[in-house]
């Protein structure tokens, strides 16, 4: 089958998907998958591909797939930050809590 989206279409697009990321396209966070992705293309464009086809299209455009860091909203950088610059080095010099 010929492709569905014109070569020339294909720059717009991913400048598109870049420039606007999800929440420009209606999404409440910064995730893409490959159905927020084909959704976002049917509506620049109108024309639909599955989510199948979708990752073999990105493959195809250089984007890869990433997993996100996961993080606990409790996270206190100050305190990690803290911990590791004075916290640790003082315990290391001691040796306290091996045993």
């Amino acid at each position: 089958h010929p492709p569905k989206l014109p070569d020339a279409a294909v720059p717009l697009i991913l400048k598109a998907l870049e420039e606007l990321g999800p929440e420009g396209f209606g999404y409440e966070d910064q995730r893409w998958t490959t159905q927020r992705i084909a959704d976002a293309i049917a509506t620049l464009t109108k024309i639909q591909y599955s989510q199948s086809h979708m990752s073999k299209l990105l493959r195809r455009w250089g984007w890869s797939w990433q997993k996100p860091k996961r993080r606990d909203i409790r996270r206190d950088e100050t305190a990690i930050t803290h911990w590791q610059q004075q916290i640790w080095p003082a315990l290391k010099k001691t040796g306290e809590g091996t045993g």
